[in-house]
């Protein structure tokens, strides 16, 4: 019975720090998204725009996964299809 406890609370440690880990990353990524977004709109430079819209690109959508997850496993259907990176479409960064 013992290690029946200990191994549920493990699992439940172990669950509590990915789901942390996750929202960490998400509001990394959403950060990095904001700023090089930003930074390429501002950039004079080509080659360097397209270099942060691709980074700004990347980031957003593994924010936007995760986000999407993480809502959908809580039971939230109406918010995690709000975060679903296949949605956001930005016609103004075509290259």
């Amino acid at each position: 019975m013992k290690h029946l406890a200990l191994a549920y609370l493990l699992e439940t440690s172990r669950e509590h720090h990915t789901r942390a880990t996750h929202d960490t990353i998400a509001a990394i990524g959403l950060a990095i998204g904001g700023a090089f977004g930003l930074a390429g709109t501002f950039v004079a430079s080509a080659a360097l725009r397209e270099t942060l819209w691709a980074i700004d690109g990347a980031a957003l959508v593994v924010a936007t996964a995760l986000l999407t997850m993480k809502y959908q496993r809580l039971g939230n259907d109406c918010v995690a299809p709000g975060f679903s990176p296949s949605l956001p479409a930005r016609p103004w960064r075509r290259m």
